[in-house]
């Protein structure tokens, strides 16, 4: 099936099958939640409804948060548990594949690391897993 990406009014296509990991794909639009635009387009072939999706775009607001670390990334997908669409990946065009590279840099660069520990499950073990060579 056919499913379109239009990124700032230039369009790029890929095929891919009309469900991912036992979900349907809808039809996206990406709206940046802080200066509301409307930055990408993800029409799958025969959908009319777009389904909204609330991410920061990556320029100007490249807005971080947890549910959305990668600011302006195609691949937030809100109705697969890991909120990333895996497949999508494995069938961008190499631009947008770097593009997402890019992105993926630049969004490691804003997560906060104020006391370089990395906590991977605070609520279970109600302290960190890993902890840097500069903490340990």
């Amino acid at each position: 099936m056919k499913f379109d990406i239009l990124l700032r009014g230039v369009p790029y296509s890929v095929d891919r099958p009309p469900f991912s990991r036992g979900y349907p794909i809808h039809s996206g639009v990406m709206v940046c939640p802080i200066c509301l635009s409307m930055w990408a387009y993800l029409p799958m072939e025969g959908q009319l409804i777009y389904q909204p999706r609330a991410v920061s775009c990556a320029s100007p607001c490249m807005y971080w948060s947890e549910f959305s670390p990668v600011p302006g990334s195609l691949l937030e997908a809100p109705t697969f548990w890991d909120g990333v669409d895996w497949e999508l990946l494995d069938l961008l065009p190499p631009e947008l594949l770097r593009r997402e590279f890019n992105l993926t840099l630049k969004a490691a660069e804003l997560w906060p690391a104020a006391d370089d520990t990395i906590t991977l499950d605070p609520a279970v073990s109600g302290k960190s897993s890993i902890e840097t060579s500069a903490t340990a």
